[in-house]
């Protein structure tokens, strides 16, 4: 029949659905360093930023879209990297105040 498999076939349209999560992580990064730069965040706030884009670059080196217990611990990992940027923001807000 010359045609691939359903289940083949849905994940490829997913994934063009979803786009290039390297683009869209960049432009996540961009647009929060955008907000932080208009709220005047300060030197911890950008180190919280770099570290959370290092741990974004990190999940799409580890991501095998082939292995579903891969998939589920990089998708469990997006904890983390809110947890990054979340104490990014509190501490350098903590370090302006004091």
């Amino acid at each position: 029949m010359g045609t691939a498999p359903p289940r083949q076939t849905g994940r490829r349209k997913a994934a063009s659905r979803r786009g290039d999560p390297p683009l869209f992580y960049t432009a996540a990064v961009g647009l929060i360093a955008a907000a932080g730069f208009a709220a005047g965040g300060g030197l911890v706030f950008w180190l919280g930023l770099a570290a959370f884009a290092a741990h974004l670059g990190w999940q799409i080196i580890r991501l095998d879209i082939a292995d579903p217990d891969n998939c589920l611990a990089v998708f469990k990992s997006d904890r983390d990297a809110g947890l990054i940027l979340f104490a990014g923001m509190v501490l350098d807000a903590a370090a302006r105040h004091f």
